[in-house]
């Protein structure tokens, strides 16, 4: 069973929904983003790694209330919130850095496999003859 919702967070795919949804919205929404993408992603990244821990994520598997999950996620996005807040500019830059070449490695993957499904369509479906 593929990976949902918090199991599946990662600071590349979060900065392409964030900035997809930005775009549909409004222009100047996306313009004014787009200069604040790095502190977006150093937030993410820092949110990700907090959630990818071995510890949060079995006692986040073992909670069967929704009410109860609800209540561990938030207490650690504070706990999260608190630690990101402490971090030092270099390392907020360092997570966006990350973030960002995350983000453009799977804009590059993207790419690729749509470039390979289209190939395997055209063989799959030429066009008709003429």
């Amino acid at each position: 069973m593929p990976k949902k919702g918090i199991e599946n967070l990662s600071p590349g795919y979060a900065t392409y929904r964030w900035l997809y949804s930005i775009g549909a919205k409004q222009p100047a929404w996306f313009l004014g983003s787009i200069a604040g993408r790095s502190a977006f992603g150093a937030w993410i990244a820092h949110l990700a790694k907090g959630f990818a821990n071995m510890d949060f994520m079995t006692k986040f598997q073992q909670v069967v209330d929704p009410w109860d999950r609800s209540r561990l996620v938030g207490t650690k996005i504070s706990e999260l919130r608190k630690s990101f807040a402490q971090l030092s500019k270099a390392e907020k830059e360092e997570l966006g850095r990350q973030s960002e070449a995350e983000f453009r490695a799977g804009v590059e993957m993207i790419g690729r496999d749509k470039a390979l499904i289209m190939q395997l369509v055209q063989i799959t479906d030429p066009p008709p003859a003429q």
